[in-house]
């Protein structure tokens, strides 16, 4: 997937800033702006820029409609994923999965979905989702969370192996303006050094103002 910067040049040439990006020639003026884009988002150590990413996660946890002996009926696939559990001596499913990316806020601007997963079990074999099984997958991308259909053979120690996309497609206002602030930064650093030493900006102001910015968006350590 290419990448696309949180803001664009338009946006740039819109702000405050205006008068700094012109001195900067057109073709530094996009990978400025990609170079910026990435450093929000090792700032917030998320992704935020639309993505497609592969990541690995332990299948965990086991709802109560896992247990074997409530007594209720299951619907032919639940029969048959439960089924081959007790005979592989499997007595337990999981059933969930987090994704690492979500949206920290804003959940109504971002896009994600899930193109492939892959079950690699303890034992039993691994498992690719064929199309129609994906559509019966129950993805919540405000969240990251993936639960299993119930009855999937998955049993304790499973990983699942998912191909997914996200990102905002409509980027907010304030993470544009956080990506500008810190493009500003850069070319005040690296490319326009006789600018910064003016002080027709200020760049310690700068950071600031990009820190209460792009601070919504830093993911917090659990």
């Amino acid at each position: 997937m290419t990448y696309t910067p949180l803001a664009s040049v338009a946006n740039f040439e819109q702000g405050p800033e205006a008068d700094l990006f012109k001195q900067i020639v057109s073709a530094e003026q996009t990978a400025l702006l990609t170079r910026a884009s990435r450093a929000v988002e090792t700032y917030c150590s998320r992704r935020l820029a639309p993505f497609s990413k592969i990541e690995n996660h332990r299948a965990q946890d086991i709802d109560p409609d896992e247990l074997t002996d409530v007594g209720f009926p299951l619907d032919q696939t639940a029969m048959l994923g439960m089924s081959r559990a007790q005979s592989l001596g499997a007595n337990e499913l999981v059933r969930h999965v987090w994704l690492d990316e979500y949206p920290p806020m804003w959940e109504e601007l971002w896009t994600g979905s899930i193109t492939a997963v892959e079950l690699r079990r303890a034992f039993g074999g691994n498992y690719d989702y064929c199309p129609a099984d994906l559509a019966n997958l129950q993805f919540e991308p405000e969240t990251g969370h993936i639960r299993l259909q119930l009855g999937t053979f998955a049993p304790i120690g499973t990983t699942m192996r998912v191909t997914y996309t996200g990102g905002y497609t409509t980027v907010p206002d304030d993470l544009i303006q956080a990506t500008i602030l810190r493009a500003a930064m850069l070319a005040l650093t690296e490319l326009l050094p006789m600018v910064a030493k003016s002080g027709a900006l200020d760049r310690e102001q700068l950071e600031k103002d990009f820190e209460l910015l792009a601070g919504p968006y830093v993911r917090q350590s659990v």
